[in-house]
């Protein structure tokens, strides 16, 4: 039985075919089916997260130690083989490969001023398999949607919280509900565009805006596509705040993900304003498993 239809039982889809294609086959014979995240860090043992947490592949004895020409082959893949086509994307810290994988990148950096203009010598990545779960909104979908009527959402999460699966439901539920909506997808995690059509369910009424800094997507969208919700990921600084509150002024719902542990962190930050001014904030919780809602306020 192949690893798809595997994971088909499950209701989960995973790229995983991707991810295989992606590694050299020394990394991708040592590999369970369940790997949703990799960590390859050259002259250290191969790190990965599955269905059970963190571990080595590998006892210490026998551990599978990265090395640089397995850092180099997946930079080569995920650039078709010319890393410095992508240079402009390694400098923002990833790359991205066909499913929706996103590869972190990190080395050495080269700067003029205060400006990094380009990395070299990469000596880590973080290799992210993304994944739908069809029914993780189900316990809060009805505080966010009542009938075409959306409240503005914020959803709250610690890194690899399930910020991302839990948006993209959102997204796939308001366009269910009969609504127009727009996916910002800067890091073409959402959706997991190829050649700017999703690969991932986000919903038969949803247009997706890949690869566009935030800054400039909600503009295009509002003046463009008209939509009634707009969903986008981890926002990061004050002026993308800004951008979201300035979306919501001019009528148009949104949804959208900030890291933190808690609404209490985000006081006295860039962030409270919008924490003032959501309707719905869901904090997520990686325990007992990535993605458990912990808190929901309805404001």
């Amino acid at each position: 039985m192949s690893r798809r239809n595997r994971w088909g039982f499950f209701c989960i889809f995973f790229s995983v075919e991707n991810l295989f294609e992606l590694l050299p086959i020394s990394i991708s014979a040592v590999l369970p089916d369940t790997v949703t995240e990799l960590r390859l860090r050259v002259g250290r043992p191969l790190y990965l997260c599955d269905g059970a947490g963190w571990r080595f592949v590998g006892d210490k004895k026998n551990a599978y130690v990265v090395t640089q020409s397995d850092v180099d082959y997946v930079l080569g893949k995920a650039s078709g083989y010319s890393v410095y086509s992508v240079s402009d994307n390694l400098v923002r810290g990833y790359l991205t490969y066909k499913g929706g994988i996103r590869i972190g990148a990190v080395g050495e950096g080269v700067t003029v001023g205060d400006k990094l203009k380009a990395v070299k010598c990469f000596s880590a990545l973080a290799v992210r398999v993304p994944h739908e779960i069809k029914g993780k909104a189900d316990k809060v979908i009805s505080m966010i949607i009542e009938g075409k009527s959306f409240k503005n959402t914020l959803v709250l999460s610690p890194t690899a919280g399930g910020k991302t699966t839990l948006l993209r439901e959102i997204a796939r539920r308001a366009s269910t509900a009969g609504l127009n909506v727009a996916v910002i997808d800067e890091r073409y995690e959402l959706a997991s565009a190829v050649s700017g059509a999703p690969t991932l369910d986000v919903g038969d009424t949803t247009d997706v805006l890949s690869g566009v800094p935030k800054l400039l997507a909600y503009e295009m969208l509002i003046r463009s596509m008209n939509p009634d919700v707009i969903v986008t990921d981890e926002l990061f600084n004050e002026r993308e705040v800004a951008a979201v509150i300035d979306a919501m002024r001019a009528g148009v719902k949104i949804a959208a993900s900030i890291h933190a542990d808690n609404a209490d962190s985000l006081k006295n930050t860039a962030y409270e304003s919008l924490l003032k001014t959501a309707q719905v904030v869901v904090t997520l919780s990686k325990t007992p498993r990535a993605g458990t809602v912990g808190r929901v306020d309805i404001r």
